[in-house]
């Protein structure tokens, strides 16, 4: 490969060995080199012809002049978690596109680049916990199971999807399907038949939420049961549930929790969040809208990255950002960054360009059904995405 991909240590650490890649999937992770380069950058700091973007503050400071730069930014500051809603949803679809939209959002911390995990810790880490089952002779694992978990309300069950770019017709569970056969490209996804809490043999631990008086399930409870129903050459399965989960008795709420050490997750959609509840004004869900199908989209590839061995990134804005609410879960993209993408790529084995590709009429169709911000503003990107892979920019 040409000298333009020569990485120095620290970004190798960061991102790992390209050169066995194309050089298209190259200059798109060698983005994450500007990670190690933020010395002099300043909030708003735009590279125009990378796509990239600062836009969050180092914690330490707080002056007027950046908080106001911040602000234009779309940036959100949390005196615990840095993060940002950097996407500019009523810019009009009439505008030059390239000014619209940038690739990547750079989140600025006084963190050093490996308080985040590295391609490097990331693949050691997996490297160990795949190395017992290979010694077995068990072999490689490459299939994902999704278990919906008690039942869903008529309007789930019954609901349909015309996505034409995908075959046609889907209902609900399908359509999930559809979207994870494409996110984890490279790994076979199954839906498997829905499972009675009461009237299996698992023992979950449940309450009614002292608020809103519905009844939620113990998220931990769930790990150990779901590795049981997981057939044996599943890899990782993902629960389901309409039902409220909780992560602890002093906290009243959790969208969905994953535990990579029995490679089992869940993740709930049911209602609300139970901490904004007022009794006065709440309304139960009656039907699928853009927020929710977006919600669930999000938390589902989300809730799986992490049984993939990701942790939570503080790169970029990025689908494996932290979230303490559904609100700000709902401000994170869908889409993975360049260093988190690059762990996703390895395990999977997909070509990046051709899963884009097979992406972007995807969300198209759903953007078709629903409208809303976020998902026309994904298929923006995901078009500016694949331009740039396909453009004959180097990054150097």
């Amino acid at each position: 490969m040409g000298s333009a991909f020569s990485l120095p240590h620290t970004h190798r650490l960061l991102i790992g060995d390209l050169s066995t890649l194309p050089e298209q999937e190259q200059k798109l992770f060698n983005l994450s080199k500007y990670v190690l380069d933020l010395k002099n950058e300043k909030i708003g700091t735009v590279s125009p012809d990378l796509s990239i973007k600062i836009v969050a503050l180092d914690e330490k400071k707080s002056d007027e002049i950046e908080q106001k730069k911040c602000a234009e930014s779309h940036v959100t500051i949390n005196s615990v978690d840095v993060s940002c809603n950097a996407i500019d949803l009523e810019t009009s679809d009439n505008e030059n596109l390239n000014d619209v939209i940038s690739l990547f959002y750079l989140l600025v911390t006084n963190k050093p680049y490996y308080f985040s995990q590295t391609f490097s810790q990331w693949k050691s880490f997996t490297d160990f916990s795949i190395l017992l089952p290979l010694m077995c002779c068990q072999g490689e694992k490459r299939k994902i199971y999704i278990q919906p978990v008690d039942s869903f309300p008529s309007f789930i069950t019954e609901a349909e999807f015309n996505i034409n770019s995908y075959g046609g017709s889907f209902d609900f569970f399908g359509l999930l399907k559809a979207m994870m056969d494409i996110y984890f490209e490279g790994m076979t996804v199954n839906l498997l038949p829905n499972i009675d809490v009461m009237q299996s043999k698992w023992k979950i631990k449940s309450r009614l939420h002292h608020k809103t008086q519905k009844k939620q399930y113990f998220v931990q409870d769930f790990y150990k049961s779901l590795q049981k129903s997981m057939p044996s050459d599943g890899r990782c399965i993902m629960g389901i549930s309409w039902t409220d989960l909780y992560p602890t008795e002093k906290l009243n709420f959790v969208l969905g929790e994953a535990n990579y050490g029995t490679m089992s997750g869940i993740f709930c959609f049911g209602r609300y969040e139970p901490k904004f509840y007022d009794p006065d004004t709440h309304r139960d869900i009656t039907e699928i809208n853009g927020k929710l199908m977006w919600r669930i989209l999000k938390v589902l590839t989300h809730e799986t990255c992490h049984l993939f061995g990701l942790q939570h990134c503080w790169y970029f804005q990025c689908a494996m950002n932290e979230s303490n609410s559904m609100q700000e879960a709902a401000s994170q993209p869908i889409f993975l960054c360049p260093v988190c993408l690059r762990k996703l790529q390895h395990t999977c084995g997909f070509d990046v360009l051709s899963r884009y590709k097979k992406m972007l009429p995807f969300l198209r169709d759903i953007s078709e059904i629903y409208p809303i911000p976020e998902f026309l503003h994904s298929v923006k990107w995901l078009k500016k995405c694949i331009e740039f892979i396909e453009s004959s920019a180097n990054v150097t």
